[in-house]
């Protein structure tokens, strides 16, 4: 992201070691987050028959709250928690 600006404002035409090290924590902050498994909730029908066979995929909300106001059917199916791992960029 330091390509993206000419300078850090400190001095003329560049970035000081104050700034490029508050960037280097923030990026390798960001990275440590990303790697962080994260929670999910689906409808557990989609779960147990469609999730890696479904055309188009299938959906998966961030709270129980989101998926009980997006699906209808979530009183007859379930919701189930779902944990999300990042293995990189294909």
């Amino acid at each position: 992201m330091l390509e993206y600006r000419i300078s850090c404002g400190h001095i003329q035409g560049g970035w000081c070691s104050s700034c490029i090290e508050l960037w280097r924590e923030a990026y390798d902050k960001g990275k440590k987050d990303a790697s962080i498994a994260k929670k999910g909730y689906m409808c557990k029908t989609e779960y147990e028959c469609e999730l890696g066979i479904a055309s188009g995929g299938c959906r998966v909300f961030s709270s129980i709250e989101d998926i009980k106001n997006h699906k209808s059917c979530w009183k007859d199916c379930g919701i189930v928690e779902v944990e999300i791992n990042y293995k990189g960029i294909l």
